[in-house]
């Protein structure tokens, strides 16, 4: 559902203060990022959905960033 509002180009703010339920990917991408950086793990999409979740990153433009990556052997 968050992510569904996002594209939508509602604030994650406006959207969790609207819901009744709890929308555990926010804390969890959090996580995934604070552990990536510790270890020095690339995550390129996780790395995309805290840039949209932090910091209001539109989710076009996350999946440009991510399309115009290098090609890698992931």
């Amino acid at each position: 559902m968050v992510g569904i509002e996002l594209a939508h180009g509602r604030k994650l703010e406006e959207i969790v203060s609207s819901m009744k339920m709890v929308a555990e990917g926010i804390k969890t991408t959090n996580a995934v990022a604070d552990l990536a950086k510790r270890h020095s793990v690339e995550m390129p999409i996780s790395e995309e959905m805290l840039r949209m979740l932090q910091f209001g990153v539109s989710p076009r433009a996350a999946i440009q960033r991510l399309m115009d990556r290098s090609l890698k052997g992931e």
